[in-house]
């Protein structure tokens, strides 16, 4: 990957949990300590590859001390993006048939908020230190909202958007521009304003604004 220009700098390794103890009752096959390797070996081969996790609250006997090691493992790796699943029994598995669903709803929603708060914290740090930089970007297609059409439409009592029913959204401007949707070689969501030929080409964009889940930018010249 870190050789060839056609690779995208983007890894998806799923841990489920930074418990040592957790990870060896989900029959895992291997520890934290193993896994932080990997990782470490994987960016010091790319510095700007993008790693995305799997992580699942709320296994059976999971305790807070495990739920926070967890939590540990989430700002040592720094993911992009994690995915925060409830645990929940599947037939026919280890887990149905040994281990107790003893973990209540209630604690399981209260961890899966939480990691998800501190994987947001976590987000928006990854992607404000790409603020001000220069990407290469694959050019999707629109994007769903327009920030300037969005500035000038009509709005509900409670400041939502109102939308004529039948107009077409993304419609191409009269400077011939429209709201571009693309991503980064690391998959991170990007929009910018450009002329609609650009859809499915590559082009370089400067990061100019960073929220938890995208980036905004602009086309350089």
């Amino acid at each position: 990957m870190a050789s060839s220009e056609r690779m995208c700098r983007f890894l998806h390794i799923p841990a489920q949990s930074g418990s040592d103890r957790m990870l060896k009752l989900m029959n895992r096959g291997y520890t934290t300590e193993t896994y932080l390797g990997l990782i470490e070996r994987a960016k010091q081969r790319m510095p700007d590859v993008a790693i995305v996790g799997d992580m699942i609250v709320g296994y059976p006997t999971e305790t807070d001390e495990d739920f926070e090691a967890s939590l540990q493992l989430l700002r040592a790796v720094r993911y992009k993006t994690v995915y925060v699943f409830k645990y929940s029994p599947r037939p026919n598995t280890v887990a149905i048939r040994r281990d107790a669903d003893d973990v209540s709803d209630d604690v399981k929603r209260r961890r899966n908020n939480e990691m998800l708060r501190v994987q947001q914290e976590i987000a928006l740090q990854h992607h404000e230190a790409m603020v001000g930089t220069r990407v290469q970007v694959l050019v999707e297609g629109a994007a769903k909202l327009d920030p300037k059409e969005q500035e000038s439409a009509p709005r509900d009592d409670d400041g939502t958007v109102l939308y004529a029913l039948g107009k077409k959204k993304n419609a191409v401007r009269d400077d011939g521009t429209v709201r571009l949707a693309a991503r980064t070689r690391g998959d991170h969501i990007v929009a910018f304003d450009g002329p609609a030929s650009l859809m499915g080409t590559l082009v370089d964009v400067e990061v100019t604004r960073a929220t938890p889940l995208s980036l905004q930018a602009r086309l350089v010249p």
